[in-house]
């Protein structure tokens, strides 16, 4: 741009062009890079994870997971510093990703169900239970709790065993009878 008249030169003009299209281009990333971020946060929300996002913003993007986790400890969070809060509440164990704007922990398996205790399962047999019956595969299953797939095989030998069920659907239904 001419100082003098305030008029562009051409090759002001090309620079202020190049400009704006690199600008375009990274605001068009910045979008792609947070709707995949999103994706993924979904994404290990339906694989049974709790996950918060502090947004550029400063907002926070948290989870419907992560909010029951949150509620059934007394807790919320309506920002990113409550997030952080509730965070340092938290038991080492169910931590799991801890990055600059990221949180992703274990949700706090409620253990009640009325067919774990009437079969007289173990704490980690009513989980397994509990994800049978929300339709989790066992490879799932072995993600959400963290462990290998053989291992939940196993566990799902022990309760066709305690619960006498032949089949995952007769074992589902009978724990649904009882809830």
């Amino acid at each position: 741009m001419n100082r003098t008249t305030g008029a562009s030169s051409p090759e002001g003009q090309a620079a202020t062009n190049l400009e704006e299209r690199w600008q375009r281009r990274l605001d068009r990333a910045c979008a792609h890079g947070a709707e995949a971020l999103l994706a993924w946060a979904e994404l290990l929300e339906s694989a049974g994870w709790c996950v918060a996002l502090r947004l550029g913003s400063g907002d926070l993007w948290l989870g419907s997971r992560g909010a029951d986790d949150l509620a059934r400890r007394g807790g919320k969070a309506e920002s990113w510093t409550d997030l952080l809060t509730q965070w340092q509440h938290l038991p080492e164990a169910r931590r799991h990703l801890e990055g600059s704007g990221v949180r992703v922990w274990a949700a706090e398996s409620p253990v009640g169900d009325e067919a774990g205790k009437q079969a007289n399962l173990t704490p980690r047999e009513g989980e397994v239970l509990k994800w049978l019956k929300q339709g989790k595969t066992d490879p799932e299953i072995a993600a959400i709790l963290g462990c290998a797939v053989r291992t939940v095989e196993k566990h799902v030998g022990n309760l066709y065993r305690k619960t006498g069920a032949r089949n995952r659907a007769e074992m589902i239904l009978q724990g649904r009878e009882d809830e």
